[in-house]
């Protein structure tokens, strides 16, 4: 049983040729992705005068798709000819809609559209003197269908965490113990107390850090003791402070853990009597 037939769904012709060059494109599938600052350009061709056939065969290296895709200009519109222009060669991809509204995709990044012009003036008064072009490519995979609704992935960055270097230098002794802490969003993660120690520990970006360096002696035989923190960002200083080491002092320096960056941390003891 063959389906009935109606023009209202069966509509001879192209409707609508839009080109963009085949670099513009990020990807053409599973949707059309452009890259920034390009988008479809319209060719405003004459009316009932544009035609898309394909032609499919058997090659050397698999199936073979030959697109081509005919329409016209009038000779006086000089502005829409001047638009086609840049697409003269092998350089674009074509989206072209059908009078029915069925869209298709031709030619793609690797094997872009060749586009030629011809003219022709006509023989007799009632013919039309136009400019004719053609655009031929052959691909080795059917014209993709096009989803005017298609919403790209987000792809979510690559995140890394921070890395935290600590260590307790070895001129504490004989001046002032001290500790290292480092809280992860409040939470104790790292604790040096011996002198000379070190220690890493890793943080997700975000998050809130403190950095603490805490006197737990009034110092030995040193005069006037002191402690000291330095953080250090990517190899460039971000705080220091040297403060007297008596008991229970703390010197911190909070903030927030940064994708990628490294911290270095070094907490020291000196005389300054």
């Amino acid at each position: 049983m063959s389906a009935q037939f109606s023009e209202d769904n069966n509509i001879g012709g192209a409707q609508r040729i839009q080109l963009a060059p085949a670099y513009a494109f990020s990807s053409l599938s599973p949707g059309v992705v452009f890259r920034a600052g390009y988008s479809w350009d319209d060719m405003v061709f004459l009316p009932e005068n544009a035609q898309l056939t394909d032609e499919s065969a058997e090659g050397d290296n698999g199936m073979q798709y030959t697109y081509n895709l005919v329409f016209a200009f009038n000779k006086k519109d000089a502005d829409k000819i001047a638009a086609l222009r840049k697409y003269l060669g092998t350089v674009a991809v074509a989206l072209v809609t059908d009078s029915n509204g069925f869209q298709q995709i031709i030619g793609n990044q690797q094997t872009p559209i060749t586009i030629k012009q011809n003219t022709d003036s006509g023989k007799q008064y009632t013919n039309m003197n136009n400019l004719l072009y053609t655009g031929v490519v052959v691909q080795d995979r059917e014209a993709l269908l096009y989803d005017p609704n298609y919403v790209p992935p987000v792809i979510p960055p690559i995140i890394t965490n921070g890395i935290f270097n600590a260590s307790l230098t070895e001129n504490l002794i004989p001046w002032v113990d001290a500790d290292v802490e480092i809280d992860d969003n409040g939470a104790s993660v790292l604790e040096l107390f011996a002198n000379g120690d070190h220690g890493s520990i890793s943080m997700i970006p975000g998050h809130a850090f403190i950095i603490k360096a805490i006197s737990r002696s009034g110092g030995h035989t040193a005069v006037d003791p002191q402690i000291s923190l330095r953080v250090v960002k990517n190899g460039v200083q971000v705080f220091f402070d040297q403060q007297p080491a008596t008991v229970g002092r703390v010197i911190s320096f909070p903030g927030t853990v940064e994708d990628s960056a490294v911290y270095t941390v070094t907490v020291a003891g000196a005389d300054v009597g």
